[in-house]
């Protein structure tokens, strides 16, 4: 604002003078000077309304114009700036150093001007710029072409801003880009009057970090652009996993490990970038990981897969733990955007179809036995979801050799597994347990990952009643036989204890011929019977209707024979052991002489020679391991005296009441 310019040049032509506004008329005067010099020149610019501000020291300037023919002016010269820093109230840019050697026409007969064979170096970094000007009158149109060749990826990073060098400073970008972009002006397109168009080429590329020993190396990566669209392709990529550990746990915790290798190719719009189409070719053939919410280190991944727009196809996927193995082939449809992290906005859900085989499953050793002795092996107060579940749909089918879970081994399993809205649902189960053959239908809600909803239905043939027994109710090893059962069943939670405490099941079941061996429970009824039980105790036609809830395993109407007679009860046994059930035992015509002539009652019971069956009440508290049966012989005689030759008092001289 101290110096202010009086008149027009004479070098500018009459012509032109008339035609110029004020604010023209002034650019005309300051272009207009044949020779001009600024040295060691000091530049302090404030914009109050964008709260931006410039700042340059030591300009150097050199420009000469001459006018070979009428109306035509040629500009040359050089610049140069010691420093430039330029800052925004949120940002503030690195210190530039820029030299500069311009060559620059005017055309006045043809109203055009243009910037020509012009060297920009700015902080080393050398680019080339050429810009038209097709009418100076209107300045309604012009271009601008920006070339740098063979430029260090790591010198051009040293621009970037310092509120975003945060981001990389942990890493060490080499590589080469050549770099070609022209932009347009054009003041008819009111809505978008700037337009960019170009390419991009990068050579050896190479990234490493200081936080972890793995590093990506990329042959080429080319870019071919404009304001609305692009093309891009990787080509011979690899990445060591270990690069990405610190992005996955920050507490070193996690290993991560093998090489990833690529070649891909990219195309979509601008003002899209996650609806990318991509299409290429991936593998990893070493891959392994580990962390401390995990029971066992994946040992080896082996992946191959190729993408083609709107697909991912698993060429093979080999998974193998120290007590597991899985393969997975398939295809997942629209794996974009819905599987890029941080993506919130709508999209087609991803949907895989697959084939899922295993020759051995052991859930149980996969997955902690409690998740929050996972969380303490992290040193945080959160617990660790068991099975991640990316949010996808799928259809597929299962196949396991060997598919352990809570201590029970399933083989030979097949089912049709689909998920929906985070519920996965196995149906058309079939396969073996304890030697008898099981089928059903499961599902696993994962809408609410904390507590996971389960439940199904299952019909088990020929299963070993002495395996069922010991795993769900903790007595083994003394009722034997194969039984059938069917029912329904459902359960919620992570860990095994809340697993079983919100049990629930029903069902009915069937052994038609087993035996009991040194049956405690039955051994102390004996006691009171005054009858000794044998060691092995043949049992035919148990049935029972059961139900599982709160604990506990409900018996309702379970009835089986033995050679002592006919047993009927119902109650329950608690998964703490607890007892308590109500019952009778029907004696056999032989035992029931054995018991009425122990009390002296025996021909009251007797007519045609043959003795009345007596009919025993009893109840069985306690726990399994110390039961305390209690019979009932005087509800037994009122129950069983014959109506015939009966003595009014017999009770009384019976029982002593």
């Amino acid at each position: 604002m101290n110096y202010l310019f009086g008149v027009i040049d004479s070098l500018t032509p009459e012509p032109m003078k008339d035609k110029m506004t004020d604010e023209g008329k002034v650019a005309a005067t300051a272009i207009s000077f044949e020779n001009l010099s600024i040295k060691n020149g000091h530049i302090d610019y404030v914009n109050d309304s964008s709260k931006s501000a410039l700042t340059i020291f030591g300009l150097n300037l050199n420009s000469r114009l001459t006018n070979p023919s009428e109306n035509i002016f040629n500009f040359n010269g050089n610049a140069a700036m010691d420093s430039l820093k330029f800052r925004t109230e949120e940002t503030t840019f690195p210190t530039l150093h820029i030299e500069a050697g311009y060559s620059a026409s005017a055309d006045l007969n043809k109203s055009q001007a243009s910037i020509n064979n012009t060297t920009l170096t700015v902080n080393g970094i050398a680019m080339k710029v050429q810009a038209g000007i097709p009418n100076i009158e209107t300045f309604d149109f012009a271009n601008l072409e920006i070339t740098a060749e063979n430029s260090r990826i790591d010198e051009l990073l040293a621009l970037v801003p310092e509120s975003y060098k945060d981001q990389i400073k942990d890493y060490k970008i080499d590589g080469r880009l050549n770099l070609k972009a022209l932009v347009k002006y054009n003041a008819k397109q009111e809505s978008e009057p700037f337009t960019y168009s170009g390419n991009l080429e990068i050579r050896d590329l190479n990234l490493t970090s200081k936080r972890s020993p793995g590093s990506a190396e990329i042959a080429a990566i080319t870019a071919d652009f404009t304001s609305i669209d692009f093309n891009a392709s990787i080509s011979n990529g690899r990445v060591n996993l270990k690069l990405l550990e610190p992005m996955i746990d920050s507490t070193g915790q996690t290993n991560l490990d093998g090489n990833l290798t690529m070649n891909l190719k990219a195309s979509g719009k601008i003002d899209n970038l996650y609806g990318a189409k991509i299409s290429g070719d991936v593998e990893l053939p070493d891959g392994k990981y580990s962390s401390p919410s995990m029971a066992e280190p994946l040992q080896k991944i082996d992946l191959k897969a190729t993408l083609t727009p709107g697909s991912l196809n698993l060429q093979k996927m080999d998974i193998a733990f120290a007590s597991s193995d899985a393969s997975l082939t398939g295809q997942l449809r629209d794996p974009f955007p819905g599987l890029i992290p941080g993506y919130d906005k709508s999209f087609t859900r991803p949907f895989l179809t697959f084939e899922l085989t295993s020759s051995k499953f052991d859930y149980d050793s996969m997955f902690p036995d409690s998740l929050e002795e996972a969380a303490a092996a992290t040193g945080t107060d959160s617990i660790p979801i068991a099975i991640p579940l990316p949010d996808i749909d799928a259809s597929g089918t299962g196949k396991f050799n060997s598919l352990i879970y809570n201590g029970v081994d399933f083989t030979n399993v097949t089912t049709n597994i689909s998920v929906k809205d985070r519920v996965i649902k196995f149906d058309d189960v079939d396969g073996n347990v304890y030697t008898g053959k099981i089928q059903g239908n499961a599902a696993i809600d994962l809408s609410d990952p904390t507590d996971p909803k389960y439940s199904g239905t299952y019909k088990a043939d020929k299963i070993q009643l002495d395996d069922f027994l010991e795993k769900f109710a903790g007595f083994g090893g003394h009722i034997f036989g194969e039984f059938n059962m069917d029912g329904t069943f459902g359960a919620s939670g992570w860990d095994p204890e809340p697993i079983l405490n919100s049990l629930s099941m029903n069902g009915d079941a069937l052994l038609k011929n087993g035996k009991m061996v040194n049956m405690g429970v039955l051994e102390k009824i004996a006691e009171q019977l005054d009858v000794k039980m044998l060691d092995e105790e043949a049992i035919r036609d148990l049935t029972t209707k059961f139900h599982v809830e709160d604990g506990k395993v409900n018996l309702d109407d379970f009835t089986f024979t033995s050679r002592y007679g006919n047993w009927t009860l119902g109650g329950y046994i608690g998964f703490d052991g607890a007892l308590n059930y109500k019952g009778s035992v029907l004696l056999t015509e032989e035992m029931s002489s054995v018991v009425l002539k122990k009390l002296n009652a025996l021909q009251y019971f007797q007519e045609g020679g043959k003795t009345k069956r007596l009919d025993v009440p009893f109840t069985l508290k306690g726990t399994y391991k110390t039961p305390d049966p209690k019979l009932d012989y005087q509800e037994a005689i009122k129950r069983n005296l014959p109506t015939k030759g009966a003595v009014k008092d017999l009770l009384n001289n019976l029982l002593g009441n």
